[in-house]
C-alpha cells in the first residue's frame, strides 16, 4: 500500500510501509513531477493521478 504525505511546498512524499519511495513536485504550470528513489526514474505527468499510476507501476 502506497501512502501520500504532503509536505506543503508542493511537494508529496509516497511511502511504502516506512520507506520513502517516491517524490512527487508540482510544477507552476499544472504538471507534476515525478521522481522514482528505488530505481531514479524521472518523469512528467499530466496531474497527480497519473503521477501515482507511474509510481504503482514502478514500485
Amino acid at each position: 500500500m502506497l501512502t501520500i504525505q504532503h509536505n506543503g511546498d508542493n511537494t508529496a512524499d509516497i511511502y511504502k510501509g516506512i520507506s520513502i519511495v517516491a517524490r512527487l513536485a508540482r510544477q507552476a504550470n499544472g504538471t507534476v513531477a515525478v521522481k522514482v528513489l528505488t530505481d531514479g526514474h524521472d518523469e512528467m505527468a499530466d496531474d497527480e493521478q497519473k503521477a501515482l499510476l507511474i509510481i504503482k507501476e514502478r514500485v
